[in-house]
């Protein structure tokens, strides 16, 4: 995995010639400057490509530059590219390759070129087809196909769909991986067969443009190649697939923030965010790459374009992000913030202090390894310790505070429902007694009609009227006895339907259904 950043300077328009723009860019080996009157910025990246001036128009109307001249023409800027891809790409690792820039600042010159300059897309096509021959054996097969969308205010479509623009939609599973449904992918042999296919792309394109007046820049366009290896390997086919993505992002400008009433301030916020995501995920990457969290989780999800560039863009991936800008002095505002957009991606990669920080937390903890682990050891013992007893105490004092808290939530149950008749009712030897809870409950506890005030050894045939609304009739059956001793709180007979464990009822030795016993 590797993450490279370039920058490249193109020549005057005619508008700025017209103007007579000063130039504000100046490139010295890998550093871009950027200067005006007053003040000079220097960043630091790992390609600055001189493409301003210092070539010549050869007869095919290529430019070419001039002897020692140090000019970056479309040959130049592909071979530098393609020493980190195209080798990588046929041992597995994808690439991703995305230019981004102001307006007219030559961002698709740069990817896509012309028909006399051709740019990183076609000449990479060259170099697969080329690379292709040279691995192509009789237990292999290669298969290239390419698929071309774009997005515009975080909508997807097919640039090859021959029927009306219609939005697709973003899936993933298992078997794929990310991608967008229902996509056309195109199969081609040779670098023309492609070109073809790349020319009705455009033609789509720009027919969406006129249909949607919408501006070209306004737009993310993604071309994808995809070349599928077939291998014959003890008589079982084994299928591989390699993934380069190119991009050309669109840019986010002031006549997109002025214009609201044909829905830019709509577009505007989504290129924004798609830059901003993109810019993130890109960060987040390096950080991945040096260490220094794993818990670190790009946000592919949180716009269309970083999702799509999901499985380009990623660890197991090489990346290559071309800045493209204006060398004009009235653009300078929108250069020095696109310099440092690109640049907070250099300043995580030359992360030297963090990394020194790094090895020596590593130094030191190799030093104290064995003293740590022998103090990690008597840690762990006592802890064990410590834990057993903290579970036994935890325990009691958890039955303790079940017991209060069932012992308060009855008490709280008594004097919501103003219960005042409570007694004990007790069994020895097969003599029942009967002794009012309280003497507040004497108030409300009779025996064939005489109030009770102290213990009461209870005959067969007994009532017992608790208040004005329960009667219980005490009933000796023959010599029968009941089978153990208990002693029962009970209380007023509607009161403990409530709830099947209602509290008020205790049983101090064996739970005993008092009524059920009378009744049988």
């Amino acid at each position: 995995m590797s993450i490279k950043v370039a920058t490249r300077v193109r020549p005057f328009n005619d508008h700025e010639i017209q103007k007579n723009q000063p130039l504000c860019i100046a490139m010295n080996g890998n550093k871009t400057i950027l200067f005006d009157s007053d003040k000079e910025k220097v960043f630091h990246f790992d390609y600055s490509f001189w493409s301003h001036d210092k070539f010549e128009v050869d007869e095919k109307g290529y430019r070419k530059p001039l002897p020692n001249s140090g000019y970056a023409d479309q040959n130049m800027i592909f071979n530098t590219v393609r020493k980190d891809t195209i080798n990588q790409l046929f041992q597995g690792q994808n690439c991703c390759i995305l230019t981004f820039g102001q307006q007219k600042s030559g961002r698709s010159y740069t990817l896509s070129g012309s028909d006399d300059n051709q740019g990183l897309i076609h000449n990479f096509v060259q170099g697969i087809f080329q690379q292709l021959s040279q691995s192509q054996t009789i237990n292999t097969k290669y298969e290239v196909y390419t698929s071309m969308l774009f997005i515009s205010n975080e909508n997807v479509y097919d640039q090859l769909s021959p029927t009306n623009f219609q939005q697709l939609k973003v899936r993933e599973n298992a078997l794929q991986g990310v991608y967008v449904e229902n996509l056309i992918e195109e199969q081609f042999d040779s670098p023309e067969s492609f070109e073809q296919i790349r020319k009705k792309g455009l033609n789509s394109i720009l027919k969406y443009q006129t249909m949607m007046s919408i501006l070209l820049t306004h737009i993310h366009t993604i071309f994808q190649i995809q070349i599928k290896e077939t291998k014959m390997l003890d008589d079982q086919l084994i299928e591989n697939f390699r993934r380069i993505n190119f991009g050309d992002l669109a840019c986010l400008d002031k006549s997109i923030k002025i214009n609201n009433s044909s829905g830019y301030q709509s577009i505007s916020v989504n290129i924004g965010k798609s830059l901003s995501t993109l810019g993130e995920v890109i960060c987040k990457i390096l950080m991945q790459s040096q260490q220094q969290d794993q818990k670190i989780y790009p946000p592919y999800r949180n716009s269309k374009l970083t999702r799509i560039l999901q499985q380009t863009l990623n660890l197991k991936s090489n990346i290559i992000l071309i800045l493209t800008i204006s060398p004009a002095i009235n653009a300078f505002e929108q250069t020095l913030g696109n310099l440092r957009f690109a640049y907070q991606f250099m300043k995580i990669k030359n992360n030297d202090g963090c990394k020194q920080k790094i090895a020596e937390n590593n130094q030191f903890l190799n030093q104290n390894e064995a003293e740590t682990q022998i103090q990690t050891q008597t840690k762990i013992v006592q802890s064990n310790i410590k834990q057993q007893i903290e579970n036994k105490q935890d325990c009691e004092i958890y039955q303790n505070t079940q017991f209060i808290e069932k012992f308060n939530k009855s008490e709280e149950m008594y004097s919501n429902n103003d219960i005042q008749y409570k007694a004990v009712i007790s069994q020895r030897d097969g003599i029942i007694e009967l002794k009012p809870f309280s003497q507040e409950s004497c108030e409300n506890i009779f025996v064939n009609n005489q109030q009770i005030k102290e213990l009461t050894k209870l005959s067969h045939n007994d009532r017992i009227t608790f208040g004005k609304s329960t009667t219980l009739l005490v009933q000796y059956f023959g010599q029968e006895k009941i089978q153990s001793d208990s002693n029962i709180i009970f209380v007023e007979k509607d009161t403990t339907k409530t709830s099947e464990n209602n509290p008020i009822i205790e049983d101090v030795n064996k739970s005993i259904d008092f009524e059920q016993q009378l009744n049988q």
